[in-house]
């Protein structure tokens, strides 16, 4: 049995390119001031418990609605109702079958689908979503029709992890978080125990179809966010506890990347541009697990 666990432990490293890899820093031995533990989440209140599982990615449209993907594949919009004022939701679309196991297990996630990234864009009238099997999506708001826009790069390289996008500046391209081309969502451990640099970053163009690689060699790449008053775009690095600045637009740093934050303490998840409401300060918002 012990031959048995040291092969299924050592299967993330064969199936990776270990020749590639990059060492998990230690995370920040102290946490200060805003990084200091608190238990302020507890005491938030718990909405739709046992009914909306797992959402992922937020988007919040200008009437204040909250669009969110679940873990059994619907994309659900969160609003409160005019006769009463307490929150209700519809369901937008699934991004595949209708199942009652659909949110039981990561390993029905091909046939259920799994909505992760989204971005509203053309005036809210299209929702682009991110899909773990099927790539990136389009949802017309009007009609629920959901479209493909891409599942491969141009380099034919399959989109196989897809995370995170938003909007470029100038509205003519997605910015999308590939977070890894060997393993799938259902394997993402195995991704993070290899410490595999095969993630990207890849911009889709409306004007060709087409999807371009801004970046790659990077380790998970997760969360996105559009940096303020600039064209920039921040990319969180989940197991590395950095947040990394790219420029694809042009502008300062265009030629590669640098490092905006980093020993951040735990592993990183989305990230969103964040105004201080008491002092206007802008800042950002990062999921740290």
């Amino acid at each position: 049995f012990a031959v048995l666990a040291l092969l299924v432990a050592a299967v993330p490293f064969l199936l990776s390119p270990l020749n590639d890899c990059v060492p998990i820093p230690e995370l920040a031995s102290r946490k200060l001031g805003a990084l200091e533990p608190n238990s302020l989440l507890s005491e938030a209140e718990h909405l739709f418990r046992g009914d909306l599982i797992g959402p992922e990615s937020l988007v919040v449209d200008s009437s204040g609605s909250i669009i969110t993907g679940l873990a059994d594949g619907r994309i659900v919009k969160i609003y409160e109702r005019e006769a009463d004022g307490k929150l209700t939701y519809t369901v937008l679309a699934r991004t595949g079958i209708d199942d009652p196991k659909c949110g039981k297990s990561i390993e029905f996630e091909d046939e259920c689908g799994r909505p992760l990234g989204l971005e509203l864009i053309n005036h809210e009238t299209t929702l682009i979503v991110l899909d773990s099997k099927r790539g990136v999506l389009s949802l017309d708001m009007a009609s629920k029709r959901l479209t493909t826009l891409a599942t491969h790069s141009d380099d034919g390289k399959k989109i196989t992890l897809p995370n995170a996008v938003v909007e470029s500046s100038n509205g003519k391209s997605l910015y999308i978080t590939d977070t890894s081309l060997v393993h799938r969502r259902n394997r993402i451990f195995w991704a993070a125990m290899s410490g595999a640099k095969t993630g990207r970053l890849l911009a889709y163009h409306f004007a060709n179809r087409s999807v371009t690689v801004i970046a790659d060699r990077l380790f998970m790449p997760n969360g996105l966010a559009r940096e303020h008053q600039s064209s920039c775009v921040l990319v969180a690095m989940t197991m590395i506890g950095e947040v990394k600045r790219y420029c694809p637009e042009g502008g300062e740093g265009a030629s590669g990347s640098s490092t905006f934050a980093s020993n951040l303490p735990g592993t990183l998840d989305n990230i969103r541009p964040y105004i201080d409401p008491s002092t206007g300060a802008k800042a950002y918002a990062v999921g740290v697990g």
